[in-house]
């Protein structure tokens, strides 16, 4: 079995009460967030999907990611991330370029409509044939997550798949041409999950914060998947404050921090108007991890004086940075 899901099985089996997922007050234990995952593998077979098919996806950082992440991997799917900020427009050449039989999208607020850009982009995708609304109408029973979720089901038995059978497609930024879709295995996305769990010495008692956006690598690979192969607990922010970002670490005992220079140079802005706060951040923190692009020296420099935290560069590979 080289399915990458067999990973959140694994933790769900050793760590069935364990808290999973965190967003704002509500948590999700591993057994839970299996069995969630369980009932979007049902519904995307139920709708006819077959092993290797493509499900595109549209979300924020919010439970519905990991959940219908890990769902589309169960069914035998391949998962397609999409940026959250894509207009109907990009959406519709992604599903038409992936060749995505399904869709998964977000509902979206008033500020950010992704709810409203995807069906307009899974409008113009000809061969796209079911478009699932998370959380969506929930008396909608085959276009809705909410629907799917509160269904009644069994145990899924996951899908078995090949070590060089796709499990994601990532997008490239289209900066050479139209974006180009980068096939990535189950046993690519092992290898990188094991890798980034090895060089943070991530152990299950480990609380890891994703404020990287999980539709890209970095977010889902080195925050995600490696916490859920460790069973970690993961603390979901979806959308950067860090104000914000400084309580949550407080309030969850965060160990493992990931960010962008930005982030960092923000965090320790918001640090020099809260001292006692810094003093329990301090506390609390075991690791960060810095990619997206090279941070200057001199901030690394006083984060990590300031927190007493070592920060890993994650510029192709993560090193210390001395």
């Amino acid at each position: 079995m080289h399915n990458l899901a067999v990973n959140l099985e694994r933790s769900a089996a050793l760590f069935p009460q364990k808290t999973a997922l965190y967003m704002g007050n509500d948590s999700y234990s591993y057994a839970q967030l299996d069995a969630l995952a369980s009932k979007v593998a049902h519904n995307l077979v139920r709708l006819g999907l077959k092993p290797g098919d493509k499900v595109a996806l549209s979300c924020p950082n919010i439970p519905y990611f990991p959940i219908a992440y890990y769902g589309i991997l169960k069914a035998g799917c391949v998962v397609v991330p999409l940026n959250v900020l894509f207009k109907q427009r990009e959406i519709a050449y992604h599903l038409g370029d992936s060749d995505a039989k399904a869709y998964l999208c977000f509902d979206g607020t008033e500020e950010l409509p992704i709810g409203k850009f995807g069906r307009d982009g899974f409008d113009q995708a000809d061969k796209c044939e079911h478009f699932i609304a998370m959380p969506g109408d929930p008396t909608q029973a085959d276009t809705s997550l909410a629907a799917w979720l509160a269904q009644e089901s069994e145990p899924f038995n996951t899908i078995a798949r090949n070590g060089d059978d796709t499990a994601v497609i990532l997008y490239t930024s289209g900066t050479t041409g139209q974006p180009k879709g980068a096939e990535l295995s189950h046993t690519n996305m092992m290898t990188n999950a094991m890798s980034s769990q090895y060089l943070m010495r991530l152990e299950h008692k480990d609380t890891s914060m994703a404020t990287l956006p999980l539709f890209h690598s970095f977010g889902q690979t080195v925050m995600m998947n490696a916490s859920i192969l460790t069973g970690a607990a993961i603390v979901l922010i979806p959308r950067f404050d860090p104000a914000s970002v400084i309580a949550q670490i407080i309030a969850r005992q965060v160990t493992v921090f990931a960010g962008v220079p930005t982030m960092y140079i923000a965090l320790l802005t918001a640090s020099e108007q809260a001292e006692e706060q810094a003093e329990q951040v301090k506390q609390s923190l075991r690791v960060c991890i810095s990619g997206g692009a090279s941070m200057p020296v001199e901030i690394i420099r006083q984060f990590e004086s300031r927190f007493e935290v070592p920060i890993l560069e994650a510029t192709g590979c993560l090193k210390p940075h001395r």
